[in-house]
């Protein structure tokens, strides 16, 4: 590999039967990170099933305003699965392409750590496998709740392979490809694709020798050529809700009525955001440790400018299509970005044979990433040990940590063990920090330890701590696939009593719009209201999650909005039946116990925790 002006020029060459390897190496962490995840529906896929199986073009949902919004919903990755969708190969269809996305996520990260200097399986693997276990890697991000690699099918989900593998390209100064593969990340997800775009400017703006104006323009022609599908979707989508009439009220007071963590700063709160903060010092400082420092210093930059421009933006300028570059979502690369570079760097710092000390932190590093819940007390483990490790001299024979430096390492230690001491299922977490800290402790004491002479055991760390990061990380998968697959063996009574009520709702004959309980959308949620629609067969006269249609389709706004704030002030089972009886609605489901209907509904359906009540039609409007 050579540098030029702090750049990384990777020079990769793949002896014949190498790719055949590292594919196979992509595909097995990527069935670990599985095992981790698991797969599931989610109330995401309330927009995309409907949309795959073409629900809208039914006689029952033939006035329905959500379900026709769905045409509007743009991303190249629903319209293929149309072609052969069935009910009968769903569960099917969507478990395979969230594997196959899950594969190409862990294939971009093969090459990205290719392309830095990790060729050889051992390091690569044990990098790989606190990756694939990794906390921070999984569910959503820290701040703008964007999606990592979650454990459902989401457009969203399948954008980071494409997202690693252009960023590899941009590092390696293959502008072309990378512009091409971000016009792929645009089509998938056209919010991703500006961030990524944003952050590939910024890169390119510092090196300018890299590229004349014949290959900017070339780059741009490959994005645009792959880019094209989403442009050509969202300018019909805009023209149409044009000519239908753009939805009433601020846009900004919509998404604070409908989810305003994708947005609005105001959502965060301090403890997310100081865990954020803590991940960016983790990326910077990771950064360093690398030969491309200057690159992915520029990345993170990146990342950091657009999160800090979707602070104040919204505020200054209530605007559909700016609101919608979800900027606050950007945490979610950068929240990749840090903890793959912790990654590189944890695997550099347990070959430096010459410093046990870093071998430790190092170490510390690479099971942070494998073990550790998100949250900043969390990340300060990681984040002193990556500093520690910048301590001038590192590369000498006998070179230690200074003592303050790892007194403090094994102090955060410490106290991100008593932070996470009342989880019973963090004992492995705990173990592992204790056993790091009492060694850090010990080697600090030392102070100084003379240099490795011939036969000198400690060279050998490296190659016992490298296999023990991935046997570590690999039993804490098999853990996390333990409790996950326990959890999801247990159905909330209350979802059981749902679904039998949707169930039969579905087989009966009674049509029409249903007023149901809504979503509250907080961490405790019952997601199981959200699946009415599509569970039943019915629509709904308002729920929660259809509002996210606002955003593709804004005629959709004013009617979701007025519906929404009305329903969300009932609180009896007789202020339901007196709205619906006001709206016309025949069809109210009632969450209670006591399996009765307030006058002048009569009970059709009762389960444990729901009951259905229809109104005659002389008893409405």
């Amino acid at each position: 590999m050579r540098t030029h002006n702090g750049f990384l020029k990777p020079e990769l060459s793949l002896p014949s039967g190498a790719a055949v390897a590292y594919a196979a190496v992509a595909v097995g962490f990527a069935l670990v990170s599985l095992a981790v995840t698991g797969f599931r529906f989610s109330s995401n896929n309330v927009f995309h099933i409907p949309y795959v199986l073409d629900l809208a073009s039914r006689p029952e949902f033939a006035d329905d305003a959500f379900y026709a919004s769905l045409e509007f919903f743009t991303s190249v990755v629903w319209p293929p699965l149309r072609l052969v969708a069935s009910e009968s190969n769903l569960p099917a269809l969507f478990e395979g392409v969230h594997l196959l996305g899950r594969v190409l996520a862990f294939a971009g990260l093969v090459f990205l750590l290719r392309v830095n200097g990790l060729p050889a399986f051992l390091p690569l693997a044990t990098a790989l496998a606190a990756l694939a276990v990794a906390p921070l890697l999984r569910g959503m991000s820290l701040v703008g709740v964007h999606d990592m690699l979650p454990d459902y099918l989401t457009h969203t989900g399948l954008t980071w392979g494409f997202v690693f593998f252009a960023l590899g390209f941009l590092q390696m100064r293959k502008h072309a490809t990378s512009a091409a593969l971000t016009g792929v990340v645009f089509a998938i997800n056209a919010f991703v694709g500006v961030w990524l775009l944003c952050i590939s400017a910024l890169v390119l703006c510092f090196e300018r020798s890299s590229w004349t104006w014949r290959s900017l323009a070339l780059s741009a022609a490959a994005f645009l050529l792959f880019a094209s599908p989403a442009l050509a979707w969202i300018a019909l989508a805009v023209a149409s809700a044009r000519q239908a009439g753009d939805g009433a009220g601020s846009y900004l007071e919509y998404i604070r009525l409908y989810f305003p963590q994708h947005f609005l700063i105001e959502a965060a709160g301090a403890r997310k955001l100081a865990g954020l903060a803590c991940l960016y010092i983790v990326g910077f400082l990771a950064a360093r440790h690398l030969a491309a420092a200057r690159f992915w210093t520029l990345v993170q930059v990146g990342c950091l400018l657009i999160f800090l421009a979707g602070i104040p933006l919204p505020y200054l300028w209530d605007n559909r299509l700016l609101l919608n570059l979800h900027l606050l979502r950007s945490d979610g690369i950068e929240q990749a970005v840090a903890v793959m570079l912790a990654a590189m760097a944890g695997v550099k710092l347990i070959g430096n044979v010459h410093s046990p000390a870093r071998q430790l932190a190092g170490a510390i590093v690479l099971l942070s990433i494998a073990v550790v819940e998100r949250g900043a007390l969390n990340l300060l483990p990681m984040g002193f040990a990556l500093g520690a490790a910048l301590v001038p001299g590192g590369a000498k024979p006998g070179a230690a940590l200074p003592r303050p430096v790892m007194l403090a390492c094994a102090c955060a230690l410490a106290i991100a063990t008593v932070h996470q001491i009342a989880d019973p299922s963090a004992v492995l977490p705990i173990a592992l920090r204790l056993v790091l800290a009492a060694g850090l402790l010990a080697v600090a004491l030392a102070q100084r330890l003379p240099a490795p002479r011939e036969h000198d055991a400690r060279p050998a760390l490296g190659r016992a701590l490298l296999p023990a990061v991935l046997v570590v990380s690999l039993a804490t998968s098999a853990a996390a696939a333990s409790r996950r697959i326990e959890g999801a063996s247990r159905i909330e009574p209350a979802a059981r009593s749902w679904q039998e009520l949707t169930a039969w709702i579905r087989n009966s004959n009674i049509h029409g719009a249903f007023l149901v309980p809504l979503n509250p959308h907080v961490p405790e949620s019952r997601e199981w209201l959200d699946w009415f629609q599509l569970e039943a067969r019915r629509p709904v006269w308002v729920d929660w999650k259809q509002g996210a249609a606002a955003m593709w389709w804004s005629p959709f706004q004013a009617q979701w909005v007025e519906r929404y704030s009305e329903v969300s002030t009932l609180r009896s089972p007789e202020q339901f039946v007196a709205y619906a009886g006001s709206k016309g609605i025949q069809n109210v489901i009632i969450e209670t116990e006591t399996g009765t209907c307030p006058r002048p509904s009569t009970r059709m359906k009762a389960t444990a925790h729901y009951v259905f009540c229809r109104l005659t039609p002389g008893s409405t409007g």
